[in-house]
């Protein structure tokens, strides 16, 4: 029986899934990741196994253990996916729409595996920069990308989400926090205030890039 390493290698091969894509899916570290994929660590923890197993489209207990088939779940794999401007997400209704009336619509490149639900947003504003370059951020136009099928749309704690709220239908990209009962949204610019109205959440953030442009 082959390990877990060459399991989740497998796995992610097939899916075509980068080591960044997947820390992102699971809210992770990268090096936590890679250590997994080279074999530094044994195996994921049984919770993160779950959520790698759903995004990579495998059975969780064949990625855990090797028994049984690895049964890929999501045979499609989206090579575009559409970009949907800031003022259209209040009215969004999923990528099959779009791809159902594509005459004026715009599809950008998706740099990793993803599902055919994907969808990608331009990243505006300061709210989603740090002020601490050793930590994560997301610079005004850097494509965002959202895939509403990952682990059934139902964020974790610390996971950057695309949510809709409900009382003014404004959309926003945030930390989806929890506490118990409790869940907000957060800022990684603490000049800005976290959203403790009731939302939605649309997508969980699968992955970004930065078009050139954006270096210049």
């Amino acid at each position: 029986m082959v390990d877990y390493t060459t399991r989740l290698n497998e796995a992610m091969k097939h899916a075509n899934v980068s080591v960044s894509a997947l820390a992102t899916a699971l809210g992770v570290s990268y090096q936590a990741i890679s250590k997994a994929v080279d074999g530094t660590t044994n195996s994921l923890s049984a919770y993160n196994n779950s959520k790698a197993a759903d995004f990579l489209g495998v059975d969780s207990r064949w990625l855990a253990t090797g028994e049984g088939a690895m049964e890929l779940k999501l045979q499609e794999r989206a090579t575009t996916v559409p970009l949907v401007p800031w003022e259209s997400l209040a009215t969004w209704k999923g990528a099959s729409e779009w791809l159902k009336r594509p005459e004026g619509n715009t599809f950008v490149w998706a740099p990793f595996g993803c599902s055919t639900e994907t969808f990608c947003v331009e990243a505006r504003g300061d709210s989603m920069v740090s002020p601490h370059g050793s930590m994560r951020s997301f610079r005004p136009g850097t494509h965002l990308y959202f895939d509403p099928l990952l682990h059934d749309n139902k964020p974790w704690d610390g996971i950057p989400v695309l949510a809709k709220l409900v009382s003014s239908e404004e959309v926003t990209f945030k930390i989806f926090k929890q506490e118990g009962s409790r869940r907000w949204l957060a800022p990684l610019n603490p000049q800005h205030e976290p959203i403790r109205n009731l939302f939605v959440v649309m997508g969980i953030l699968v992955g970004q890039w930065e078009p050139s442009h954006n270096h210049g």
